[in-house]
């Protein structure tokens, strides 16, 4: 009887053993539970002081802002220095010089058998007889940067043995008391056979943007004071040009022909000499 007991009491022993560990298991786990909770919340918390820390310090409070206003504030700057440099570079005369400013200039031409001439874009006058030439009075631009054209229609009506067509033409400036020559007819024209059709949308060809770079040079067939002409021009050394040899025989050419032709400069700095490219920037 007293071993049974022993052993009751033994049982009882163990089940309250066992029920205490359990307990002891349970509030473990809840207590881990719980403590790895707060710490979870604390790091998400943390997570998310930090994101809302990054953001603001380096997107909207100090990375972009500082960044960006000191490019904005250096632009000015940059610009200032270009600009400087610029003036720096480009020519006095470029400056002081009048954009509109123009120099009146004279042009003597003729052309067998007839011509019409252009002067930036405007007919200025024309002449039906190659034996008496014509001095138009004509407004250039003066401006190292502004680009004058001088463009000729001379048409051939007639066809004769030899040379019997051409163009002939002297630009003259006053000066000193008498003339000084600019341009003369030469191979330094451009000339073509046929032009664009401006009434079905082409290109107006005596216009100072017209870009006669697909011209060929005007063909130079004889000197001022050669057969058939004589020295129409006196002493110039102007030339009679075409846009292509003039066949001898009258077979080879025909009676009516056109020529177009075309010559660009530029006056120099001080407004004494001309070039064929700008001294100053184009306005």
């Amino acid at each position: 009887m007293t071993c049974r007991i022993r052993s009751l009491q033994s049982l009882l022993a163990i089940v309250f053993l066992v029920a205490a560990c359990n307990s002891s298991s349970r509030q473990g786990a809840s207590t881990d539970a719980a403590s790895d909770a707060p710490t979870g919340g604390s790091d998400a918390g943390a997570d998310r002081a930090d994101t809302g820390g990054d953001v603001p310090a380096e997107t909207g409070g100090a990375d972009v802002p500082v960044d960006s206003g000191s490019d904005v504030a250096s632009t000015p700057d940059v610009a200032a220095d270009v600009a400087a440099d610029v003036a720096v570079d480009v020519p006095a005369a470029c400056r002081t010089i009048s954009m509109t400013a123009t120099l009146t200039s004279h042009l003597k031409i003729t052309a067998d058998n007839e011509c019409e001439v252009f002067v930036n874009g405007t007919s200025v006058g024309m002449t039906t007889n190659w034996g008496a030439a014509v001095t138009i009075d004509v407004s250039l631009y003066v401006h190292p940067g502004r680009k004058n054209v001088i463009a000729v229609r001379g048409t051939n009506t007639s066809s004769q043995g030899g040379n019997d067509r051409g163009i002939i033409g002297e630009l003259t400036v006053d000066a000193d008391g008498g003339v000084a020559p600019l341009v003369v007819t030469n191979a330094s024209w451009r000339s073509a056979k046929t032009v664009p059709d401006v009434d079905a949308g082409g290109s107006n060809w005596t216009a100072v943007d017209f870009d006669d770079s697909g011209w060929s040079a005007a063909t130079e067939i004889a000197s001022n004071g050669d057969a058939p002409w004589g020295a129409v021009f006196g002493t110039s050394v102007a030339k009679w040009i075409w846009s292509a040899t003039v066949p001898v025989s009258t077979t080879d050419k025909p009676d009516r022909e056109i020529a177009y032709a075309r010559r660009t400069f530029y006056f120099s700095l001080d407004g004494t000499t001309i070039g064929g490219t700008p001294a100053c920037p184009a306005p």
